[in-house]
């Protein structure tokens, strides 16, 4: 990948064209003069003082007219997608480099996709949508100028240093589209032939705030809103990495919180902001812990803590339920039992404590839902019965197939949804908490016969033909 051209400083390009800092400034204003923000300062590349000079290069009009075509062919993608040609040509007609990165974001908004992965290759870029869960390439390849032209404006709108493209770096945004304001997460990562890009969507329109929206069932969805409605105690939410957990979070605290309540959070980062909460990020100055004992001294009644690095986290979590105040945060464990273990064998926490404050583990995944308008049902295969360990009447169940249709873009999936389970502690598991059997075999021992697990609830729904077999697989890690 050939090395990004050097950009020129604000004394650099006053030197260059001969004119007083009044000029340069009068220049900038009126939009005469061309740059990037770069960490709060203007910046500007080589070719636009050649272009006030009046030199023309005949490599940097090859790299134009390839950043124009990559403008075009995306524009013809929104306005197949059903946008307007004005709407379009207006977007397009704005600087090269920010047109560009603006029409790939809509494109993605458009098509609903919750991610973009911007991936180098040998020979320019290659563009990728996360759309229901799966990736799916975006069918055409920049070339190189347009490849480094698309980064380095991402980069700009993110406040992350353009120059830097060695070691990786974070950054945020809002995005205007379609009258609304979208958050943008980038995230960089350097490889040999250049850096990669990811880029996290959060649009407002397909939030959904509302917890008997998320798809968990009223049976589930009204155990988790009466076990969080408490004073006090420790509410957690269990599952991997991009299982909707934040998601739950948020539609927890959009239900707790009313005007007779101070609710706080600590996050790393904020990803929406939520009217009347008091939401912080964690920064090089202000750790997990220490925004927890500034929480104290705050007079909060419900704290969101997003995540449990540390022991020490863990251990201030209970401590705080203990000492009246309701604590919600999340966790990465294959299941609710697993969750507790961590909290007793990493965190340290002790039984009693955790006994007396633990109000629930809800274990969940975010499903792919099959489309119905290209649904059949047939009989499971025997490898994917296998895979799901079913046995008995279970081995010839009837589960959904998809062939795929315009609706869902071929894809077999129409949406997402939010399956679960709560545990939450009964008086057994709570004696045995209490009495120090903590052994996971003990545990496991001490919930009711009839407990429903996360398998259970993946089992339902594929049985409903809301899930496929895939899906469900997924969903269980099997």
């Amino acid at each position: 990948m050939n090395t990004p051209p050097r950009l020129l400083g604000p004394a650099e390009v006053r030197e260059a064209l001969g004119i007083s800092a009044p000029t340069y400034f009068r220049w900038l204003r009126d939009g005469r003069l061309k740059g990037v923000r770069v960490g709060g300062r203007w910046k500007f590349p080589r070719s636009e003082v050649d272009r006030l000079l009046g030199r023309v290069d005949p490599q940097e009009v090859r790299r134009a007219q390839a950043i124009r075509a990559a403008i075009e062919a995306y524009a013809e993608r929104l306005v197949g997608l059903g946008w307007k040609r004005k709407e379009v040509e207006a977007m397009a007609q704005s600087q090269d480099g920010p047109a560009l990165a603006t029409l790939v974001l809509s494109h993605a908004l458009d098509r609903g996709a919750t991610d973009i992965h911007v991936i180098p290759r040998a020979e320019g870029l290659e563009l990728r949508e996360r759309i229901n869960g799966a990736l799916s390439e975006v069918p055409s390849s920049l070339p190189q100028p347009a490849t480094d032209d698309l980064v380095r404006s991402v980069k700009a709108l993110a406040g992350l240093d353009v120059e830097v493209t060695d070691a990786p770096q974070e950054g945020r945004c809002f995005t205007a589209f379609k009258e609304r304001q979208v958050g943008t997460f980038v995230s960089t990562y350097p490889t040999d032939l250049g850096e990669a890009l990811t880029i996290r969507l959060l649009d407002p329109a397909t939030l959904r705030l509302r917890f008997a929206e998320l798809g968990f069932g009223k049976t589930v969805s009204d155990q988790v809103l009466r076990a969080v409605d408490r004073p006090n105690g420790v509410f957690l939410v269990n599952g991997p990495t991009s299982s909707g957990k934040t998601t739950t979070l948020y539609c927890l605290l959009k239900f707790l919180y009313q005007p007779g309540r101070k609710v706080m959070t600590v996050e790393d980062p904020v990803e929406v902001h939520l009217d009347g909460l008091l939401q912080a990020n964690v920064t090089e100055r202000m750790g997990f812990e220490d925004a927890m004992r500034a929480m104290l001294r705050n007079d909060l009644d419900v704290a969101m803590v997003s995540e449990l690095r540390t022991p020490e986290v863990m251990r201030l979590l209970f401590q705080m339920a203990a000492s009246g105040h309701l604590m919600l945060s999340a966790m990465h464990a294959p299941d609710a039992i697993s969750a507790i273990r961590r909290l007793l064998d990493i965190g340290k926490v002790p039984s009693r404590l955790l006994a007396e404050n633990l109000l629930g583990v809800l274990d969940q995944r975010l499903v792919r839902l099959s489309c119905p308008h290209c649904r059949a049902m047939k009989l499971i295969a025997a490898t994917d019965a296998d895979r799901l360990k079913l046995s008995g009447p279970g081995r010839k169940l009837r589960v959904a197939a998809n062939r795929g249709c315009d609706r869902c873009q071929g894809t077999g999936v129409h949406d997402r949804c939010l399956v679960g389970a709560l545990l939450a502690p009964g008086k057994d598991l709570r004696a045995a908490l209490d009495a120090g059997e903590v052994g996971e075999e003990a545990l496991r021992a001490a919930l009711p016969a009839n407990s429903r697990t996360l398998r259970d609830a993946v089992l339902e729904r594929l049985a409903g033909g809301d899930l496929s077999p895939s899906s469900a697989i997924e969903a269980l890690g099997v």
